[in-house]
């Protein structure tokens, strides 16, 4: 998407969901082919790496995000030196 870099993440999530369909059926195909042939046993070979290697980006960038973001630990400070009575200029809507 580097390519691309002028253009908002709006005009690009459309497009996302065809990505999928698009590797979906290509996973489908090299599945479905004949594992007596080399081409075939590649095939799924290369089938299988790429469904582990998406497992292992998405853990790996699901710890990253979760690491990133702390959560409402900021928050939870911030509201905790103020008194009850007093209500919070934040808003915790999204946080709680």
């Amino acid at each position: 998407m580097s390519i691309i870099g002028h253009k908002g993440w709006r005009f690009i999530v459309y497009v996302v969901p065809f990505w999928n369909i698009a590797g979906a059926r290509g996973c489908i195909w090299m599945v479905s082919r004949r594992k007596g042939t080399l081409v075939g046993c590649l095939s799924f070979l290369l089938a299988a790496t790429i469904r582990l290697a998406n497992i292992l980006t998405t853990a790996l960038l699901t710890t990253a995000s979760i690491a990133n973001y702390p959560g409402r630990h900021p928050l939870a400070l911030l509201h905790s030196l103020h008194p009850r009575t007093l209500h919070p200029i934040t808003n915790r809507s999204s946080l709680v």
